[in-house]
């Protein structure tokens, strides 16, 4: 892809990709890998549309919102606290784009959702990115680095009003 992505390209690319390949470990990787193209806009917060606080970020910008109410959703988020370990209800993407973040993610190792196991522990810089699959193994936690830490998420369906599991 075009290093100088934009918006609607990074759409238009991932779900013509999700829709050709479904939800794999490969297609995955390529929409985060073109998700990380993004991060190099200087200024993502002028295609967004301030959204405030959401479930974990203390503020967030949406940057595309799908038509559809299960389509995709983009968004910038900061974090300035670290989030429960908890899921969305869907599979998506996050690339570091301001500041530095811890980033944790688990699967289930049991049919009653009792027992996670840790399969990435790491730092997310800007412009590095992760993907996480579908449910029920979308469950991840994020701590910022310093005070705060500015994200690019994508969610392959709109999670705003899903209710979310949150792991002990």
């Amino acid at each position: 892809m075009d290093e100088n992505i934009q918006v609607n390209d990074f759409i238009n690319f991932s779900k013509a990709l999700i829709d050709r390949e479904g939800i794999t470990d490969k297609s995955l990787s390529e929409v985060a890998e073109a998700l990380s193209k993004l991060s190099n806009i200087e200024d993502l917060f002028r295609f967004g549309q301030h959204r405030g606080r959401g479930a974990n970020a203390a503020e967030s910008y949406v940057l595309y919102e799908d038509s559809e109410p299960s389509g995709p959703v983009l968004q910038l988020a900061r974090f300035d606290a670290p989030t429960a370990i908890h899921n969305h209800g869907s599979w998506g993407a996050l690339c570091g784009y301001i500041r530095e973040q811890y980033y944790s993610q688990w699967v289930l190792q049991s049919d009653d959702h009792s027992k996670v196991v840790q399969t990435i522990d790491t730092i997310i810089k800007p412009g590095d990115f992760v993907y996480w699959p579908d449910v029920p193994n979308d469950i991840h936690k994020q701590i910022p680095v310093d005070d705060d830490a500015w994200v690019i998420i994508y969610m392959g369906r709109n999670a705003f009003d899903t209710p979310r599991i949150v792991y002990d």
